[in-house]
């Protein structure tokens, strides 16, 4: 059984503790370790797990994805295989991600404070903000994508699957933004701005990252809405070849929804975390609210009119 250093026993136990979201331009979780953590779980090694094995769930118990269907304690050192066939049945399925479930406390070595506490669902949620910091931090990210028009790929938002008409025009009046853009890359950013996209970091403009669901993806499969003169350039859609004979072409725009994982915040409200609402419908309707007048103010009652008092003087006898 691995050793537990102090160094180690600090940094676990204080990932237990309440913290305030930053007051940056990005909306991430609370926890920076457990995003950190949540990056490790990818597509090619945790696939088709149920919601009781779900990246979030791992790694609220703090685990990390470590080769496929392998979960890695880095404070004990204790791993976890949770295999299921892909002939099993939906029943075996259930059964068997149960187990594993009860497992992610357990497997943890005994000196392992995992193994006693781990993270509530509330950690894994879009992260609590005020209005006034909700509007001001969609505004940074907005403008953070618009100095980058170049990288901005052409999206897609299928409003009949997502179920909510989007506003656009009225949510950049709200926003208080005057660009001199085109009109399509202004739209294209308030809507990879309203699902969380952003550039992966400062230095490369060839990703964007979600801050919740830790999803990374490549730009350069997609149409770009700015053209390039450069022959090589201008074509940056790619092709999978499959076989010698058998290519599959990329989709040609970024999908702003269905990107996302599907346990991510901003299109499902994670179970048990306290979440109301979808997260870019709940920064929608707080930016949206931003235009409309205060109700306590529109329904107040009418002053009272000033009522003057004349004081007459008695009549001389």
């Amino acid at each position: 059984m691995a050793t537990i250093s102090k160094r180690q026993l600090d940094e676990t136990l204080a990932a237990f503790e309440t913290t305030v979201p930053g007051t940056d331009a990005t909306v991430k979780l609370k926890d920076d370790r457990l995003f950190e953590r949540l990056k490790t779980f990818k597509e090619t090694t945790w696939f088709g797990k149920s919601d009781d094995l779900s990246a979030p769930v791992c790694a609220r118990y703090g685990w990390i994805n470590r080769g496929s269907e392998t979960l890695y304690c880095p404070v004990c050192e204790n791993t976890l295989v949770c295999d299921i066939p892909a002939e099993a049945s939906p029943e075996e399925v259930l059964t068997k991600s149960k187990e594993y479930r009860d497992n992610l406390s357990t497997a943890h070595g005994e000196s392992c404070p995992w193994a006693i506490h781990h993270l509530d669902d509330a950690a894994y949620r879009l992260p609590l903000s005020s209005p006034a910091h909700t509007i001001q931090t969609f505004r940074n990210r907005y403008k953070a994508l618009l100095q980058h028009p170049a990288s901005i790929p052409k999206i897609v938002f299928d409003e009949s699957r997502a179920g909510r008409s989007v506003n656009i025009d009225l949510l950049r009046q709200n926003l208080h933004v005057d660009d001199d853009e085109s009109e399509e890359l202004w739209r294209s950013c308030i809507l990879l701005t309203l699902f969380g996209w952003e550039f992966s970091n400062e230095q490369t403009t060839d990703f964007f990252q979600c801050r919740l669901c830790a999803r990374t993806v490549g730009l350069w499969n997609y149409d770009h809405i700015v053209t390039f003169t450069d022959a090589d350039s201008a074509e940056r859609r790619k092709r999978i070849k499959v076989s010698q004979d058998v290519s599959v072409e990329l989709p040609s725009q970024f999908e702003v929804l269905w990107e996302h994982r599907s346990y991510c915040p901003w299109i499902c409200t994670p179970p048990g975390s306290g979440q109301q609402k979808l997260g870019w419908i709940a920064t929608l309707d707080t930016v949206l609210s931003a235009g409309k007048p205060n109700r306590l103010l529109t329904h107040m009652p009418p002053p009272m009119p000033k009522v003057t008092r004349t004081t007459t003087a008695p009549e001389s006898a």
